[in-house]
Formats: structure tokens, sequence, C-alpha cells
């Protein structure tokens, strides 16, 4: 008697039955229900945090962090219909629409690093579009991928547990084109938490807090895409990506609430755009404040700045 799972990728799209397994029923389907429960939290938990930055959009880097949660937002979204697809066929048509989003939200990641950390000045618009030429290429092979199979070989399998469809990502075999996007994408999240990192460290006191959260956010993220895109642990039977994705948005959730994560740094450029205009003065941990001294004029950092300011 085979116990095994069937796989279902584009060749094949028939409905299986219940994967067997030597636990108890009722512990396989609470599993599967917290899986799904994970994944609705990451939705929410991301689509909350679009509309906070939203609010914020004033503030620098505000405007990508939006892009990325609604993107990551979009993704989980995708997964949640994958699973209650009535198909297997619909099932993977949903799973593959999480590509689209994955393709970008690195990119919309580094752009939030870098304006949040006072580096808005690099953003050129040539770097800007420099910077979707890599994601703009991948979606083109993901979309023709039946012509010349460049971006994957083979696609997910998918087993039935229950009412949902269970993505089995260790039985994609990745071409090229996913690799590149893949690759680009953990450049970009690596980039980003170096450039956050070196700020929570000229921050000093004030920000520090905020910005080890989202940058060990970031962190997490980054090493579940690299387990999961690396197949690192082919046994697991749930794909801990999206799940992941929602354990780093609780952080950055606790970063807003804890620490005001994006209204603080609309204190800071009120600060510095009140002295000389540097945001670089309030990383260290002072105000610039206005003093005259034979006629002339020039700025004086002396007073510290207060974590409740």
């Amino acid at each position: 008697m085979n116990n095994g799972v069937k796989l279902i990728n584009m060749r094949q799209v028939t409905a299986l039955p219940q994967r067997r397994s030597g636990k108890p029923i009722g512990g396989k389907i609470m599993q599967v229900y917290l899986f799904f429960a994970f994944i609705l939290l990451t939705c929410a938990l991301n689509g909350f945090l679009a509309v906070y930055a939203w609010r914020q959009r004033s503030v620098p880097g505000a405007r990508a962090y939006v892009g990325l949660a609604l993107g990551v937002c979009l993704l989980a979204l995708a997964e949640i219909l994958s699973m209650l697809s009535p198909t297997p066929a619909q099932a993977l048509f949903w799973f593959q629409l999480r590509y689209s989003p994955l393709a970008v939200t690195p990119v919309f990641w580094l752009l939030f690093a870098v304006e949040y950390s006072g580096r808005k000045n690099w953003l050129s618009k040539r770097l800007l579009a420099g910077m979707f030429i890599i994601p703009v290429i991948t979606q083109v092979l993901f979309w023709s991928n039946s012509l010349h199979g460049l971006w994957v070989r083979q696609e997910v399998g998918f087993h039935q547990s229950g009412a949902f469809w269970i993505a089995e990502v260790s039985a994609r075999l990745p071409g090229p084109g996913l690799i590149a996007q893949v690759v680009y994408g953990m450049l970009l999240l690596l980039a980003g938490i170096v450039l956050l990192l070196l700020a929570a460290w000229r921050m000093w006191r004030l920000y520090r807090g905020q910005t080890l959260l989202v940058a060990g956010a970031a962190f997490i993220a980054f090493v579940i895409a690299f387990i999961v895109n690396f197949n690192l642990m082919p046994r697991i039977e749930f794909n801990p990506f999206t799940p992941g994705l929602g354990l780093s948005a609780l952080l950055v959730a606790l970063a807003a609430f804890r620490f005001q994560f994006l209204k603080r740094a609309r204190r800071r450029d009120r600060l510095a755009d009140a002295g000389d205009g540097n945001a670089d003065a309030t990383f260290t941990g002072c105000v610039p404040a206005h003093f005259r001294h034979n006629g002339g004029g020039y700025y004086r950092c002396w007073l510290p700045v207060l974590p409740g300011l």
C-alpha cells in the first residue's frame, strides 16, 4: 500500500486524498489551522502597517514602507486564496501570483532603509530605475515560462490536508530566472539590514530600539527566505516563508506601538529642519541650536534629545 504523498504540478492537477500520518488526525488538523491562522495574521498585520505608514507618508521612508507592507499583504492574500481553492489547478494559479509582489518587495525594503537612515540623497532617478530592472526581467520570464522554462523547470506540488491545499515547495525545480530573483532580493535585504544597523549605531539611544526591531524583522525574513529558497529543510510539511514574514511584521508592529515607529522620525526631521537641515545632527542625540558670536551665526549641538521627545 502506498502511503506516500502525490505531488501536483502544472502537468498533474487531479484531486488527491489527504496525506496520511502516524500522528492523530486531530493534531494534524490543528497544525493546518494554526498554519492558516499565521498566514491570516501576516495578511492582517501588513495591511495594518501599510495603512499606518501611509498616515505618516510625509516621513522619509514611509511611502517605501507602504509599498513593502502592501506587497507582503498581497502575497499572504494570494496564499490564503491558494489554500482555499476548490481545485489544485486554482491553488497553483494563486500560489504563482505570489511571485509578482515578491519581485518588488525587496526593492521597497532597500528604498525604505536608505531613506529612513538619512541617505535619501543616494537615490537618483537612474538608480531608482536600475533597481527595478531585475524584477521586471524576472516577471517577464515568469509570465512566459511555458515558452522557455527559464523561470522554473517544475513548479511546486500540492497535497490536500482537510479543506486546504498545502504547497510542497521542495518539489519546485527553479530555473535561472527564479534563482536570479532570489539572489537579488536577498542582496537587497542584506544591504537594507546593514544600513539600519549603521543608523542604529549613529542614533545612539534615541532611535536605536525601533531601528534594531525593524532590522531584526528584516533579518528574520532573510533567514526564512534563505532556508526556503535553498531547500535546507526539505522534510518540513508547511512552507514557513509567509508565516516568517508575519513574525517580521509583528516586530515592526511592536516598533510602531512601543517606540512610535515613523512618528518619531517625523519629530527627528522637524528638529533637523529647525537647525541646519542635517538629520545627522539628531542621530548623535543632540538638537542643533542657534548661537551668535561676534555678529556671526553658527550651530552648536548642546541639548541631549530625550527619548520621549
